[in-house]
């Protein structure tokens, strides 16, 4: 494997520090359902128009917390709704717990009791929060960020993100997963693949270089990351543009390579235009108690309408045109 030594450009590593070091954590928090209550229906087919605001590559919706509106990482590599203590005083300390990392362990975690969480015409009710410290996200972005919301959000709907249209859709679904209203004019999926969802994290199996891997599915994450332990020949498959250290949240210091996946395919469409990280993935795959090979970021959602459907064990893929295999 050959690859360039180079340094990445500031505005880049800034960007790759803020997705390895806190959209890539996980936070402990109590099991719990968290109910959906749908209220004020935007139209009779009760479908959910969430406009997404860019930021870098990052997916930012607007929500009201309790009393406080802001900005909020839609952040699928977060375990459930995490808050910034910035503008959430009201908090309690979680004790032998921390966040982790790919550069490791990091940030005390506190909890709070959420009433309510308003995004749109829909109100969820009863969330446990986790709350830390987001503040160098903030300053990263030049933005204020109050906090992030998980896959959680999704677990009583049919998700669709299209980064081309910056919207997510919501449908609402019944037990089995079914939509609770039909509805029409809809883009054909051209693949459908099985997904599973555990401790509010979503997962998919995919192929690189004829080998089956295992990656998160992260909103959050501004780049796909893949572990540098990764075994066959998933990293020859990786070709390398740059390298770098990248700086944690606390000081820690990592090696990262930087460069462009070119063997991806799931249910046997390849992927292309997919940059990627290489790095030690150990200490997150301790964090999230399962083995993980890497994460889909950005540039996954980036390749078309994605659809999710928790209740169905299902992630669907309407390419763009300029993205189709």
């Amino acid at each position: 494997m050959r690859y360039s030594i180079l340094l990445i450009p500031l505005f880049a590593l800034s960007l790759l520090q803020h997705t390895l070091v806190l959209h890539l954590l996980y936070f402990p928090e109590p099991k719990q359902t968290l109910p959906a209550i749908v209220t004020e229906p935007t139209s009779k087919a009760m479908v959910y128009t969430i406009p997404i605001i860019r930021v870098g590559n990052l997916m930012i919706i607007e929500a009201k917390i309790d009393s406080v509106f802001g900005n909020f990482v839609f952040d699928t590599g977060a375990q459930g709704l995490v808050l910034n203590r910035t503008y959430f005083r009201d908090y309690q300390k979680v004790f032998n717990t921390s966040s982790g990392g790919i550069t490791g362990y990091n940030n005390e975690v506190f909890t709070k009791r959420v009433e309510t969480l308003k995004l749109g015409n829909i109100t969820m009710q009863k969330k446990q929060a986790s709350v830390i410290d987001l503040g160098h996200i903030e300053n990263s972005k030049g933005i204020k960020i109050h906090g992030l919301i998980g896959a959680s959000l999704l677990e009583d709907f049919e998700a669709t993100i299209d980064l081309k249209k910056m919207v997510i859709t919501l449908y609402p679904t019944d037990k089995k997963g079914n939509r609770i209203s039909a509805t029409a004019h809809e883009r054909k999926a051209d693949i459908t693949h099985p997904l599973s969802y555990r401790n509010q994290i979503m997962f998919i199996k995919a192929e690189v270089g004829g080998s089956s891997l295992n990656f998160c599915i992260d909103t959050g994450a501004e780049c796909n990351v893949i572990d540098q332990s990764s075994r066959g020949k998933v990293l020859e498959t990786i070709s390398i543009e740059r390298r770098s250290k990248l700086s944690g949240s606390r000081k820690q210091v990592v090696d990262v390579l930087y460069g462009s996946m070119t063997d991806f395919s799931i249910s046997n469409s390849k992927l292309y235009n997919m940059k990627v990280v290489v790095t030690d993935m150990s200490a997150m795959q301790k964090s999230y108690g399962t083995s993980i090979d890497g994460m889909l970021g950005f540039d996954f959602f980036n390749q078309g309408a994605v659809t999710i459907n928790i209740k169905k064990k299902q992630l669907s893929i309407s390419f763009n045109k300029e993205a189709k295999p």
